[in-house]
């Protein structure tokens, strides 16, 4: 490798050092803790930023950020499926109200009172094994041990 290219090499890993502790402080700021729709969105979308700078950086580590990459991933897809469940409430809920505003059918009512529950039973599936992956993973050493490896990129 000639000189220009080790620079280069060096600048992307020392671009590796600064943004990614900073991705992974931002998705510790939020507060899992609340079931909140929308907490748990922006949750999910600063483990997006998180997963996929972790990925661009991936050269910098070798193999060492795979299971960090497949940990956030799973997390990612269940928080993914308990924001699909609050925009399918949402919706849900919106057009039942309409419907029932604009029809006396207690038939449809029914179906949408089941639906809504379906979801509802889904999104509290999801919101359990979100907070057992949450328990089991992030709230241990997950934040120091990735770190660690982030500040020491491969030479």
């Amino acid at each position: 490798m000639d000189k220009e290219q080790n620079k280069i090499g060096e600048t992307f890993q020392t671009n590796a050092m600064i943004t990614l502790p900073k991705l992974l402080e931002e998705f510790y700021l939020h507060d899992p803790v609340k079931e909140d729709p929308e907490a748990l969105h922006q949750l999910r979308i600063c483990a997006k930023r998180l997963r996929y700078s972790l990925e661009l950086y991936e050269p910098c580590y070798g193999n060492r950020l795979d299971s960090y990459i497949d940990n956030i991933k799973s997390l990612q897809e269940v928080l993914g499926a308990i924001h699909d469940c609050d925009v399918m409430l949402e919706f849900l809920q919106a057009q039942s109200s309409k419907i029932s505003q604009k029809y006396d059918s207690t038939k449809i009512e029914c179906g949408f009172d089941y639906t809504i529950a379906d979801f509802k039973r889904k999104r509290k599936k999801y919101v359990e094994e979100f907070f057992h992956l949450w328990h089991s993973k992030y709230e241990s050493n997950f934040k120091e041990e990735l770190l660690k490896v982030i500040l020491n990129p491969s030479h």
